[in-house]
């Protein structure tokens, strides 16, 4: 009788420990499939995030990602092309000729007029206006344009009034400069005119941005 019993407590002791051994194995299996599951779902965020930027790169155009000034046609005749090539600051050449010696413009416009006739011909920018103010223009580059010629005019755009000076030695322009910025807020309009040494042979009508 003490034998039945005592075996039957080594089997109890037995089937309690492998009922032990076999939960802390189930417990030490779930470990790495819960990690498995947060490794899976950090890949899909992951690659989510991935996907979504791709797609804001393939939403924003060439032109507009790489801040480039989209040339506009403004004429194209028997007698003359005129580009719009560049808006935006102006960058002070270090070969001026001393135009900005008398002003000294933020903004900049650039023209590039190719002489399609037999004469020679001149460009003019003129009522130029941010929204509806007037403002005022200086030609910083440009000259007469020979037969099959091209060349560049630019133009520097400033306030129409000068205000008063703020500072000691400052001209108006560089006491209250009219910057890029109101420019790309307000947009500027105005018409350029091409002429010959007898008449104005074309003329037309630009907008900025």
């Amino acid at each position: 009788m003490r034998k039945k019993r005592l075996w039957y407590m080594i089997i109890s002791g037995v089937l309690l420990i492998s009922a032990v051994m076999a939960g802390c194995g189930a417990k030490k299996n779930s470990v790495p499939e819960e990690g498995q599951a947060v490794s899976a779902a950090a890949e899909s965020v992951s690659v989510g995030a991935g996907a979504e930027s791709a797609e804001t790169e393939a939403a924003a155009p060439d032109g507009e990602a790489a801040g480039v000034f989209e040339e506009k046609v403004l004429l194209d005749t028997d007698a003359v092309k005129v580009v719009l090539t560049d808006a935006g600051e102006f960058v002070p050449d270090q070969e001026d000729a001393g135009t900005t010696k008398t002003a000294d413009p933020k903004v900049q416009i650039t023209f590039d007029v190719t002489n399609k006739g037999d004469e020679e011909i001149v460009v003019d920018m003129r009522d130029v206006k941010l929204g509806d103010e007037s403002v005022r223009r200086i030609l910083l580059k440009g000259n007469i344009v020979s037969p099959g010629e091209t060349m560049a005019f630019q133009y520097g755009i400033l306030a129409k009034e000068e205000p008063e000076t703020e500072g000691a030695g400052e001209t108006a322009e560089q006491a209250h400069p009219l910057l890029w910025e109101t420019v790309s807020e307000q947009g500027l309009t105005g018409i350029v005119h091409v002429l010959n040494i007898s008449e104005e042979i074309a003329q037309s009508e630009f907008s900025i941005p």
